[in-house]
């Protein structure tokens, strides 16, 4: 239960208007850079990652993506979903509108609302430009930076090779992870996003819940959900304030007939894959 003292507890942001996205200096990249770095740190990651190429699940899961990105901070530019074939429960958002959702996290999700919070909370990091800023900070600190601004729009693999040279997509990811700061800030932002589209936000707070039941008894398929993000029962308390410090709108939306039809979609695909041993 959450009682007053507890809400005054929580950090007065929460209590603010929706966050507002300030881009660091070092980050001088304009949309269309950003969109280009972001196709091309995509185009490697496939190579990575097992991806579905399935149009009925596709549609679907970019139908969410579109409405909420609409709806959202920053819809001016295109955003995309893939879906990757492994049991792991993850999204990744990368610069410039690409998210990658792992079909582990389409396999726990229960509602509509908590598939669109998760994929409301990859857009916030894409408003936020999270991603953008933290690899063009890398890119400095290993001073490739301009190298990177010269080559963003021009058709070559400069790039891609700068990025392999890095350990590649998934290792730069992991080493170049969210703060804890920036992990609840996209999660308010995702909250504002889902209101907006007519999303139920208490998806949220039901998604986080289950990850925080899921740490009791860990294993692969939730290993990469937990390792890199705040306790999952601190986000959940933290929307859950936003949501009671608030007053929806009736008739959002929890679940629909489509997400029921994916549910049972997944069931005939093949099987995801499995992490390697360690």
């Amino acid at each position: 239960m959450i009682t007053r003292r507890s809400l005054l507890a929580l950090p007065a942001t929460l209590y603010a208007a929706e966050p507002k996205v300030v881009t660091p200096a070092y980050n001088t990249l304009s949309d269309a850079e950003e969109i280009a770095l972001g196709r091309k740190f995509a185009a490697t990651l496939e190579k990575d990652l097992p991806i579905l190429s399935v149009s009925a699940l596709d549609n679907y899961v970019n139908g969410i993506l579109t409405e909420l990105a609409r709806k959202s901070r920053r819809p001016n530019i295109p955003y995309i979903a893939k879906v990757a074939n492994t049991v792991d429960v993850n999204a990744i958002s990368l610069p410039g509108g690409f998210v990658f959702v792992y079909r582990g996290l389409l396999e726990m999700v229960k509602t509509e609302s908590e598939l669109a919070a998760v994929l409301s909370h990859e857009v916030g990091h894409i408003v936020g430009r999270h991603s953008a800023n933290n690899l063009m900070l890398d890119f400095r600190a290993r001073q490739v930076y301009e190298i990177v601004k010269r080559n963003l729009e021009l058709r070559n693999t400069v790039i891609e090779e700068i990025i392999e040279k890095l350990g590649g997509p998934l290792v730069i990811l992991t080493r170049l992870r969210y703060s804890r700061e920036l992990e609840f800030e996209s999660d308010l932002l995702g909250h504002y996003n889902m209101l907006r589209a007519n999303w139920d936000p208490a998806g949220i707070v039901r998604f986080f819940k289950r990850l925080s039941l899921s740490r009791k008894d860990p294993g692969d398929w939730v290993d990469s959900a937990l390792a890199t993000h705040p306790d999952p029962a601190e986000r959940a308390q933290r929307i859950q304030a936003e949501i009671d410090g608030s007053r929806l709108p009736s008739g959002l939306t929890t679940n629909t007939m489509s997400f029921g039809a994916m549910k049972l979609g997944l069931k005939l695909l093949p099987a995801p894959v499995r992490p390697k041993a360690k």
